[in-house]
């Protein structure tokens, strides 16, 4: 513990909980003035520990599990103001429907107040680092500048979109981004927030978006839906039909002759990438994911998959191949219309939980520690642990104190919201 500390405060927990092996029932955590983390574990112990400081504030919460705060490896935020939505049809029908229209109307004052929101929701549901998908110059640069503590550290990947002939205009538009992070001053050490490249899919990004010599995390939506796979393969099917039904069709687009994991495992950039949801792999697909020469993440949203009604995701088998998944929500219109919380990670814990009984402790690792390993490029230092010296950034959910069963299953259980306990103010 760092003796030159003279102030601190004492949180006083019900339980404690984190993914590395602390789990103390009641437990405490003593958090410094600049809100470092001096010790956490038994309550007599961080007693103890208090009484080498000068002055301590006490924090009593006797029927609440405190937790790290958890990441969020993807997201839409900025389409956070059309909020959640009812759909039954399928993945196409729905981005035309929901998505294209609000993205054409969309101007940079809506753009800018859906982001503030979703960050603001995120926060609220004890997110503390977020991997965003920024589709506009705006969502980049609404999130950059807000208030530290607001903008939340992390990710913010700029979407590229452009088959074909069209892929040269994606790249312009990469240009333009790189144009705005030097205009406004935006970079990691000010702002916590790391601008990376996000080709948007295969059936939507040329091979040429998956490359960059200066990426260092990059991000993308693979192997989705079975109309990803059928268009990757031969150039046909539901996707062909859209894009010709708006014009984004022209005759330098086909398909590959591989799976969508495959065909992204032979074009992409060897650096270190974030791939959300994975609905349709093979063995040989996570073969080919394991020999992927960066390190591959993959962004598991459950309640967004469920809600286009895929099935039997075989993130198990992902980590048992030493692939790291990490949890996401996908955008706000994928979750339920009655979610209190719908940016936090803490309901796609519940739904794995309830539909699979999956390790709690594993979840818990999705949810925070597998997080922090999916955005390491953003240089964010915090680890989403409880251990000593890492930053305070700490949550909580309430359970029954007279029950014996573990907190965290309570809390996988119940319907208790996030409260945020304490948010490290960034140096």
């Amino acid at each position: 513990m760092d003796s030159n500390a003279n102030h601190a405060t004492l949180y006083r927990c019900g339980a404690i909980r984190d993914a590395m092996g602390c789990a103390h029932r009641p437990g405490a955590v003593l958090v410094s003035r600049d809100d470092v983390i001096l010790v956490a574990g038994a309550m007599e112990d961080v007693e103890q520990a208090r009484a080498e400081l000068d002055s301590v504030d006490t924090v009593d919460l006797p029927d609440t599990l405190v937790m790290p705060a958890m990441v969020n490896v993807h997201a839409h935020l900025d389409l956070h103001a059309i909020g959640p939505v009812a759909h039954d049809g399928g993945f196409v029908d729905w981005v035309a429907e929901h998505v294209m229209p609000y993205r054409a109307d969309a101007n940079e004052t809506t753009l800018r107040t859906s982001v503030l929101a979703g960050l603001e929701a995120s926060r609220s549901a004890g997110i503390g680092a977020l991997g965003d998908i920024a589709a506009s110059v705006t969502a980049i640069e609404s999130r950059c500048t807000a208030l530290r503590d607001a903008a939340l550290p992390g990710i913010s990947w700029v979407e590229c979109v452009g088959l074909g002939d069209a892929a040269n205009a994606a790249l312009q538009r990469e240009s333009d981004v790189a144009e705005m992070v030097c205009r406004v001053g935006i970079d990691a050490d000010t702002t916590g927030v790391h601008i990376d490249r996000q080709p948007h899919a295969p059936y939507s990004a040329d091979p040429q978006l998956y490359r960059s010599d200066a990426m260092r995390c990059g991000s993308t939506h693979l192997a989705e839906t079975m109309d990803e796979a059928r268009f990757v393969m031969d150039g046909s099917g539901a996707i062909t039909e859209f894009r010709k039904s708006i014009g984004r069709w022209n005759s330098s687009i086909q398909g590959w002759g591989k799976t969508p994991v495959q065909h992204f495992c032979s074009i992409a950039q060897p650096a270190d990438w974030v791939i959300a949801h994975c609905n349709y792999v093979s063995d040989g697909d996570i073969a080919a994911l394991q020999g992927f020469p960066g390190a591959i993440t993959i962004a598991y949203c459950p309640v967004a998959s469920e809600y286009f009604g895929h099935q039997h995701h075989r993130y198990r088998d992902m980590l048992a191949a030493g692939l790291n998944v990490a949890l996401g929500t996908d955008s706000i219109l994928c979750q339920p219309t009655d979610e209190a919380q719908p940016m936090g990670i803490l309901p796609q814990m519940r739904r794995l939980y309830r539909r699979d009984r999956t390790d709690p402790t594993l979840l818990l690792a999705l949810a925070t520690t597998h997080g922090v390993r999916a955005l390491r490029a953003s240089g964010d230092p915090w680890r989403a642990t409880l251990h000593t010296g890492d930053r305070a950034r700490l949550i909580g959910a309430k359970f029954d104190v007279d029950d014996t069963t573990d907190p965290l299953e309570q809390v996988l259980l119940n319907h208790e919201p996030v409260r945020v306990i304490c948010f490290d103010r960034s140096e």
